[in-house]
């Protein structure tokens, strides 16, 4: 019965309408005709850099304990990826140094130290699309540096979290506004199932129960030669028979065995199949993906016969009116570059993810 699966954790989980001490200011829906202009119109599209975040505040406060924190937070190294880089790249801008074009960034934290700010009324403060369309704000209030330590350490989780939910949105409007629709079409009306990914992409693989989308593209690298970097969606599904499916040693068994026998490697007798050396094994964690319970896997991949690898991300989850088990996974080959981002893209790709009624 699709009722055996336990989905209580999932109440648990955050979402982007998330729990904590932050105040979102939404604009409210409105019916429009074609001569009325809202706010949201006419705001232009948040700039800046792919994983950037700008800190306002005074240079000697960025210098001293209040920088180290937050950069010691923001810039954790990232799980999964084969060479450390932090989950962000964070700058200091002080005050005065927030011009016109800063001020559209897409991610900003400003530091507010106000006598007003007492302990009862100290926290973060984050406002959307306060000055351009996918832009986040938080706004860090205390009576003191050091009470704007404490604050900051105590939701530096949750400031993440609406970071890279920020950054998602901002690339799948991107992607969706660059789309291959007659691509997605293909997956679409075989598996039921629709993914929004990039022009470029091709689906190279579409049989019963497997899909692997591909997208290449060249970059310049910093020896200004062109190279290759791959990006990939892989799709499979299975009939659910247990609950048993939704755990980490499932996934991955099932994820080696889907794989070995559908990506076979550059050379004879070659596949891809999952890093499993200590330090570099998968993780697994509970999601709420569409207001149902998932699972979200991560870690590396490689290649068995030879030596290739990168990092994948995992989305797994129930269909529950066609009572199946569906693996949405991307990942990326850039030997010659940071992977962070473009993990990411392939994350707001798999995360587009809705099956079709």
């Amino acid at each position: 019965m699709l009722t055996s699966i336990n989905f209580k954790s999932a109440r648990r989980l955050k979402s982007a309408t998330s729990p904590l001490v932050f105040l979102s200011f939404f604009l409210p829906a409105l019916f429009i005709s074609c001569n009325e202009v809202t706010p949201e119109m006419i705001k232009p599209n948040s700039s800046g850099v792919a994983g950037d975040v700008i800190v306002i505040c005074p240079k000697e406060v960025w210098e001293g304990n209040f920088g180290k924190i937050v950069t010691e937070k923001l810039e954790q190294i990232q799980y999964g990826l084969n060479q450390p880089e932090g989950i962000f790249t964070v700058r200091n801008i002080p005050e005065d140094g927030l011009t016109r074009s800063l001020r559209t960034h897409h991610s900003i934290i400003v530091l507010e130290i106000k006598q007003q700010y007492t302990e009862d009324r100290a926290g973060v403060i984050f406002i959307e699309n306060s000055w351009a369309k996918n832009q986040a704000i938080f706004k860090v209030r205390a009576a003191s540096i050091e009470g704007a330590m404490r604050v900051f350490y105590r939701e530096s989780d949750n400031i993440i979290y609406q970071l890279q939910q920020n950054e998602l949105a901002r690339l799948s409007a991107y992607i969706r506004a660059n789309s291959s629709p007659e691509e997605a079409m293909k997956v679409s009306q075989k598996h039921g199932i629709n993914i929004v990914f990039p022009h470029y992409g091709v689906v190279t693989e579409n049989r019963d129960n497997f899909v692997w989308i591909r997208m290449k593209q060249k970059r310049q690298g910093d020896d200004n030669e062109m190279h290759t970097v791959e990006q990939g969606i892989f799709i499979w599904h299975y009939p659910f028979t247990d609950e048993k499916t939704f755990n980490r040693d499932f996934q991955i068994i099932t994820r080696d065995s889907v794989v070995e026998a559908n990506v076979p490697g550059p050379s004879a007798d070659s596949y891809m199949t999952t890093q499993m050396l200590p330090g570099y094994q998968p993780r697994v964690k509970e999601i709420n993906f569409n207001g149902e319970y998932a699972l979200e896997m991560y870690g590396l991949w490689r290649v068995e016969g030879d030596f290739m690898s990168g990092p994948f991300k995992s989305i797994t989850f129930l269909d529950k009116k066609r009572n199946r088990v569906i693996t949405v996974e991307g990942w990326v080959y850039a030997p010659k570059f940071n992977k962070r981002e473009y993990l990411r893209e392939v994350e707001a790709m798999i995360k587009s993810v809705q099956l079709v009624d």
